[in-house]
């Protein structure tokens, strides 16, 4: 008998005691691992030995049992090691664009297009640090400069408080800036920024070759200060060139920027601000207005 049903009604048991599993338990328990086969046995069986009622019977009446009410399903979300792998992926995109763009100076229109769209996907990503939090803080060390959508030489913070404080005017700071990069033999060698929140200090240094003969780096001194979670207010101290090609002498020379600034436009002139969108272990970016800065960490 118990063959025979279960070849003739195979379908309709399966239908009906899905929904009815738990009535099925309170005869005989099955293990989580139990299979719809077993579960159709035991249930049948019962109702063959128990009370006498037929299988076809017993099925008919547990078709009347309503079914659980469906559960709703919980969304997905991505594991911590898949989005770092992301975030990784993203670094070495950005890392292998900027890599052939001579810190920007290559870069074409499409080029800043593709740099800007992954430094977005970075700033996104809610995988960066803190930057002044902890100790060291994240921020805290020496940092070269990978790509910049300006001028290179324009990395140093002297040149925003040059436009901001000095001249005070977009238009005419661009003007001398592009006549600046269009020098005969003028190029930037390196650029290096040294920040310490302890000291309160942002050192800027750009290694220059302004035309066969002379060389040297351009030491700017700004002091810092923590305006937000996220921006840094500076005022540039001075600047002055090191490891000149003219001799020790002139590394003994500082510009007075502030003192100078503050004379002719007033206190607080000679100021510049950063935002840091992104920082971690190996990467930064900063804003500085529509300026773009993006650096690795050397220490």
């Amino acid at each position: 008998m118990l063959k025979s049903v279960k070849s003739s009604n195979k379908s309709t048991l399966l239908a009906s005691i899905r929904p009815s599993v738990q009535r099925a338990r309170l005869v005989r328990p099955a293990s989580a691992e139990t299979d719809a086969a077993s579960v159709t046995y035991s249930f049948s069986s019962n109702g063959a030995s128990s009370n006498g009622t037929s299988a076809s019977t017993a099925a008919a009446a547990t078709s009347t049992v309503a079914a659980p009410a469906p559960q709703p399903s919980t969304p997905s979300t991505p594991s911590s090691s898949s989005s770092s792998s992301v975030v990784t992926s993203i670094k070495l995109q950005l890392l292998e664009l900027v890599a052939a763009l001579d810190r920007g100076r290559l870069a074409g229109h499409a080029d800043k297009e593709a740099v800007e769209r992954l430094v977005a996907s970075l700033e996104g990503s809610g995988a960066g640090l803190a930057p002044f939090g902890g100790t060291p803080a994240p921020l805290e060390g020496r940092w070269e400069l990978l790509y910049t959508n300006k001028e290179v030489f324009r990395a140093s913070p002297f040149f925003a408080a040059f436009q901001g404080g000095l001249v005070q005017s977009k238009e005419l700071a661009e003007a001398i800036f592009a006549f600046t990069d269009a020098i005969p033999g003028a190029d930037i060698l390196s650029a290096h920024q040294t920040v310490s929140l302890l000291s309160g200090s942002l050192i800027s240094e750009v290694g220059m070759r302004v035309w066969p003969g002379f060389s040297g780096v351009v030491v700017t001194s700004s002091r810092l200060s923590v305006a937000s979670p996220t921006r840094l207010d500076l005022a540039v101290e001075n600047t002055r060139v090191a490891g000149s090609s003219f001799g020790p002498f002139l590394d003994n020379v500082a510009v007075p920027v502030e003192q100078l600034i503050t004379q002719l436009r007033g206190e607080g002139a000679a100021a510049a601000s950063y935002e840091v969108t992104f920082v971690d272990a190996q990467l930064r970016v900063t804003r500085a207005g529509d300026q773009l800065l993006l650096h690795r960490r050397v220490v």
